[in-house]
């Protein structure tokens, strides 16, 4: 016959490793959500004649972004929102980009301005290459 103190202490100890075990995998996911991944950087080129309205988008290791030109040269930010990875979208009237997943916003700067992604949206680097600018991130 088992004592039921030592089943006893065997369930507690068993519940104890799988609540311990669940909430670190919580935490490894919530934390994952909250800081982008370092990625090897890629090269995108944007040819100058596709802009429309100084701004074209294309893509780095199949992450969109935008280019953004003016007469001073250009900017390319990554339209992956920095809280859960949606995909932001430019709402032209507002003048602003809103991620559709849980309403976070960022202004034409790729800054952020509410909601819970807590950083901007991710900075490219962008090179003039005569006809072309080439984006790196």
């Amino acid at each position: 016959m088992v004592d039921s103190s030592t089943r006893r202490e065997f369930l507690n100890r068993a519940l104890a490793a799988w609540a311990a075990t669940t909430a670190v995998g919580g935490a490894a996911a919530a934390g994952a959500s909250l800081w982008p991944r370092d990625e090897p950087p890629s090269t995108a080129r944007i040819p100058k004649a596709s802009l429309q309205n100084g701004r074209a988008t294309g893509s780095l290791r199949g992450a969109p972004f935008v280019l953004v030109a003016s007469g001073s040269g250009a900017v390319a930010f990554s339209l992956v929102c920095t809280h859960a990875r949606c995909i932001v979208r430019w709402e032209a009237a507002d003048k602003r980009f809103l991620c559709p997943c849980h309403k976070g916003t960022f202004d034409a700067d790729g800054r952020r301005l509410s909601g819970p992604p807590p950083a901007d949206l991710r900075r490219f680097e962008v090179r003039d290459a005569g006809d072309a600018w080439e984006v790196t991130g």
